[in-house]
């Protein structure tokens, strides 16, 4: 991968704030950098940076995405980020907001085996109140549009 075209392309992408520019950022991502360096310290350091900062511009693609209305791209977004970070919560919004109450729920229960699993935790409070909202059908998507869309903040397991 080549990081600094990867790094530029991200910057641009921030001051733009359009879709295409963080897609041509994304496709740049290769994957892990130098693989073969597995423990090299500073390889392992500059790789975690390099996987946070694609990270977070599938997170900020998604908020995009999700201010225009268009759930179905910002669904797809954090379906990559869960593939590395739990952000089932902001994706059981989204399909909610989109009307697909079954697989909001769906997704609450990927999370919650998730979470236990990869983490030792269980989902937080927020989490569990809106998959409350969205079983008891009381979820209003009046006031959930224009969010900032979270990572899943865990509660350690009791």
């Amino acid at each position: 991968m080549d990081v600094e075209a990867f790094e530029e392309a991200a910057v641009t992408a921030r001051r733009e704030g359009e879709p295409a520019a963080y897609r041509a950022a994304l496709d740049l991502y290769a994957g892990e950098l130098l693989p073969a360096d597995r423990y090299e310290e500073w390889a392992e350091d500059r790789r975690q940076q390099l996987r946070r900062l694609y990270l977070a511009l599938l997170v900020e693609l998604a908020g995009i995405y999700e201010e225009r209305g268009e759930n179905g791209p910002a669904i797809e977004a954090l379906t990559r980020v869960t593939a590395e970070e739990p952000a089932h919560a902001a994706l059981m919004r989204l399909y909610a907001l989109s009307g697909s109450r079954t697989e909001a729920l769906r997704q609450y229960e990927r999370l919650k085996e998730a979470l236990p699993k990869e983490l030792g935790v269980r989902p937080s409070a927020s989490s569990r109140a809106l998959r409350d909202e969205i079983a008891w059908s009381s979820f209003s998507p009046e006031g959930r549009r224009n969010r900032v869309i979270p990572l899943e903040e865990p509660t350690l397991k009791r």
